[in-house]
């Protein structure tokens, strides 16, 4: 996200207002005033969007898992999988269930397990294991605000 741009054009919209005053320096000592009162509001203010935005996306994608990550001082969103399903050893899988099902559901999880490259086992697995990561809360901030 590109925050910078945002915050100057605040200041270029102040700067127009501050040239109506005629070049009197009372109008632009307060224009100064305000601009450096401002930029750091607006700069928490964007911060705020962008992790609103992360909470909305993350609601609306309950299977992944959606940050807000600071790039180049910049808030950035990053969607990726999740990897709880995906911690899982082999050896950690010791307990066994069978489960009775209808044939399409069964045809419908051999499909899905192979469009995702794994198996079935390991396809059931990691759904069922991201069902359980969906109890827990999803909002993670990390990075530092500058203002």
């Amino acid at each position: 996200m590109d925050t910078s741009s945002v915050i100057s054009e605040v200041e270029a919209a102040l700067e127009a207002q501050m040239q109506l005053g005629g070049g009197d320096p009372a109008v632009e000592a307060a224009g100064e005033a305000l601009r450096i009162a401002l930029t750091p509001a607006l700069r928490q203010g964007a911060w705020d969007l962008a992790g609103q935005a992360v909470a909305e996306v993350a609601a609306q994608l309950p299977d992944l898992v959606v940050e807000l990550v600071v790039a180049d001082g910049e808030p950035n969103v990053v969607v990726r999988q999740s990897e709880v399903a995906s911690s899982f050893a082999t050896e950690e899988l010791e307990a066994r269930m069978t489960v009775r099902l209808p044939r399409a559901l069964k045809e419908q999880l051999e499909a899905a397990a192979g469009s995702s490259g794994d198996s079935i086992n390991t396809y059931v697995v990691k759904s069922l294991s991201s069902q359980g990561a969906k109890q827990r809360p999803r909002r993670r901030y990390t990075g530092t605000f500058e203002t």
